[in-house]
């Protein structure tokens, strides 16, 4: 962080097409960190 930058931690990665599974890990808190969507 000294150079000004935040690398997010991501969690889990899905395709669009799976938007509702993706959706369901977030709501049952099941991650630790970001849940990306890909397009």
């Amino acid at each position: 962080m000294a150079k000004g930058t935040i690398t997010p931690l991501i969690s889990e990665v899905y395709p669009l097409a799976k938007a509702a599974v993706a959706h369901r890990a977030m709501e049952a808190s099941s991650h630790f960190g970001k849940i990306v969507l890909t397009v």
